[in-house]
């Protein structure tokens, strides 16, 4: 099955985790797996693909003391005996603590980086990103940053309703994200984010009105960037927000030579080699930038289904010198592939009815977590979901009973 280096993937999220470690499973590369969690057991899913040589789990996260450090001393104990492995971290936390620490690892691993010394954190700061997303000619709403590490102040030019969240992702969550109605609703809800964080700051934006959402997964290899196609958003999680949970995978070029040049102007700015992330908005007619993440994206493992391994194009480019431009080819253009887990999820918290939920899963064309050429993981996740939707059933007659 293999016959290829081995790759070191280091993962937080084990959905989008398990999307890499199988497309570099299926371009023939074996994977060792450290998964940085909060949680004992929530690595489960992920290191059960039949792709994973070897690995452990670790209790180590963004908010958890020394949870770098940790990471960091596991990594070491998977140098290679002789030559460079690829490490690749695949969420904000893991991709921080290696871009962190890169000259102690630089003698034994190969890594995504930045160009002359550049650092990768430093490219996570949406404010930086929506400078250079200007730059490069794409609208961006207006952005206040608020620091949350003393008395709170508001600007007093925000306009409401406004959008809120983190301004580096590895210091916040999906669930922090929020739309503000008014000045005292903004108030408490940075409160709320501050009792759970004091040393950051956030990104109060204006509130668009978006039409249309876009997922654009690719490779940056310096000025060289690859994009396969577009994952336009065709039912866009709630409890998860603005996650994909249906996508549509078309061409780039449906959306005319501007989208196409902005994209690859700001990406082909930057210096990065690497997987990549980015979001992308309609409204008003205009084209908005979104975000970048700098690893692979929840829906990434789309692309390889189509025809398009991204996580196997950047391996061969970091291991063999190069990929073959066939590689790059999407066949599936027009299917729609779902995230079965963030389905589940708006399921169990009342945010769509189980007829909804057949019907999102039911209708697509592929499904990125239960696959019949790696059939454990998904098992697992079928047997704790279940288990999960039991429990919150439970809890919802028991706060019945307790109104009534």
């Amino acid at each position: 099955m293999y016959g290829k280096d081995t790759v070191l993937v280091l993962s937080g999220n084990y959905s989008t985790g398990l999307g890499v470690i199988r497309s570099l499973g299926e371009s023939g590369h074996p994977v060792e797996l450290v998964s940085a969690v909060k949680r004992n057991g929530s690595s489960r899913i992920a290191s059960s693909s039949r792709y994973v040589v070897a690995g452990e789990e670790i209790m180590a996260a963004p908010m958890q003391e020394d949870g770098g450090r940790r990471l960091l001393d596991t990594v070491c104990r998977y140098v290679p005996v002789s030559g460079k492995k690829l490490l690749l971290p695949v969420d904000d936390f893991t991709t921080s603590v290696i871009d962190g620490n890169r000259e102690a690892l630089a003698d034994h691993f190969r890594m995504p980086y930045v160009e002359d010394g550049g650092s990768i954190a430093r490219l996570m700061d949406k404010s930086l990103q929506n400078r250079l997303a200007e730059e490069a000619g794409f609208m961006v709403p207006e952005g206040w940053t608020v620091r949350l590490d003393g008395e709170i102040g508001i600007p007093e030019k925000i306009v409401y309703p406004c959008f809120v969240k983190p301004l580096k992702s590895v210091l916040g969550e999906k669930g922090e994200m929020a739309v503000i109605h008014s000045r005292e609703d903004l108030i408490r809800h940075l409160r709320q984010l501050q009792s759970a964080c004091r040393d950051r700051e956030v990104l109060v934006q204006e509130y668009l009105a978006i039409d249309q959402e876009l997922d654009i997964c690719g490779v940056c290899l310096g000025d060289c960037v690859i994009i396969p196609a577009v994952l336009k958003k065709r039912r866009i999680a709630c409890f998860e927000r603005g996650v994909t949970m249906v996508g549509e995978m078309v061409p780039l070029g449906s959306y005319g030579d501007e989208l196409q040049q902005k994209a690859f102007d700001l990406l082909g700015s930057l210096g990065y080699h690497g997987l990549f992330d980015m979001e992308i908005n309609l409204a008003g007619g205009k084209i908005w930038f979104g975000e970048i993440n700098f690893r692979s994206g929840g829906p990434g493992y789309a692309y390889t289904l189509a025809g398009a391994n991204l996580p196997g194009i950047l391996a061969s480019e970091f291991l063999s010198g190069g990929h073959e431009q066939s590689d790059e080819k999407v066949s599936m253009l027009g299917e729609t592939f779902v995230y079965e887990k963030v389905a589940w999820e708006d399921y169990i918290h009342g945010l769509m009815t189980k007829a909804e939920l057949r019907d999102v899963i039911g209708s697509a064309d592929h499904r990125l977590l239960d696959r019949p050429d790696d059939p454990v993981p998904g098992k697992i996740f079928s047997r704790r979901i279940r288990l999960s939707e039991k429990k919150h059933k439970l809890l919802n007659l028991l706060r019945i009973e307790k109104r009534s």
